[in-house]
């Protein structure tokens, strides 16, 4: 067996206590769970995986939370260059500033793709303010990795700290801008629920749409969704922990129990994930 996990955060101070802060306190525990990256890479190599990709955050604007720096995220992936692949962030409300930030991914941080939280960052993906911002995305042939779907971020703070689930909703938004963006490769991170049927329609009628299983263990993802996973959207499903909200030998061993093809298996856990990332 072998795996790619798509949707890694960094176990550390400066993700889950300085960027998430009290946005995290109810999300899983996972404010709790520091670890360092020579430990992760071990659960992980352990349970079969192979690479993973390890996440920047920029929802500054919105959230007034300091971000986990790019600069910070490219280092560490310089430290593991047979583990990590580095997936950078911006905030889409800093304008030229995140524009000029997007130009040093390729070039200077040696990243794959670009990561947002539009509930958290407080934004609509579809908002033509930000077309600059996809177009310059999409002619660097950066992957994009979107939040879909309810989120465990300011969970249980009063409203919600401010977080606005509408943003998390993948139709209609997702769907203007893989239309308005066709050589965009998006992700929509998690299974999208409650909004998981909509999701299921993008990615089946979009090339362009993916999406991955994130934040889950198998057996509470909807029904419907491993159902499309195992069979019509086979190629567009990619494995992903949403780590450290759930352990990688947790997941693995959760979806192989559903009784999944081999080819199947190594298509989600590996080969689709490789062949959107450019991976041998």
């Amino acid at each position: 067996m072998r795996a790619i996990d798509v949707h890694v955060h960094p176990p550390t101070v400066e993700y889950l206590a300085e960027s998430g802060g009290p946005f995290f306190a109810n999300a899983f525990g996972v404010s709790k769970k520091l670890e360092t990256f020579d430990s992760l890479k071990k659960t992980f190599t352990d349970a079969g995986v192979q690479k993973a990709v390890l996440l920047a955050w920029d929802a500054e604007t919105h959230s007034t939370r300091p971000r986990t720096r790019n600069e910070y995220v490219a280092e560490i992936v310089k430290q593991y260059p047979d583990f990590f692949i580095g997936f950078g962030s911006v905030d889409p409300w800093k304008g030229q500033k995140a524009i000029t930030e997007l130009e040093l991914f390729k070039s200077s941080y040696g990243f794959k793709g670009v990561k947002f939280h539009p509930p958290a960052q407080g934004f609509s993906p579809a908002d033509p303010r930000f077309f600059p911002m996809w177009d310059l995305i999409q002619e660097q042939e950066l992957v994009v990795l979107a939040h879909a779907g309810h989120t465990g971020y300011g969970a249980g703070l009063p409203g919600g700290g401010g977080v606005r689930l509408a943003h998390a909703r993948p139709f209609p938004d997702y769907e203007i801008l893989a239309n308005t963006f066709p050589k965009l490769k998006i992700i929509c991170a998690h299974p999208g629920w409650p909004w998981h049927e909509d999701l299921l329609a993008l990615a089946m009628h979009k090339s362009n749409i993916y999406f991955d299983l994130s934040g889950w263990s198998p057996k509470y993802i909807p029904a419907n969704v491993i159902r499309h996973a195992k069979s019509l959207l086979q190629d567009k499903c990619l494995f992903g922990t949403d780590y450290p909200v759930i352990s990688p030998k947790r997941w693995i061993d959760d979806f192989i129990a559903m009784d999944v093809k081999e080819d199947v298996l190594d298509k989600i856990l590996y080969r689709n994930a490789a062949g959107l990332l450019g991976i041998d």
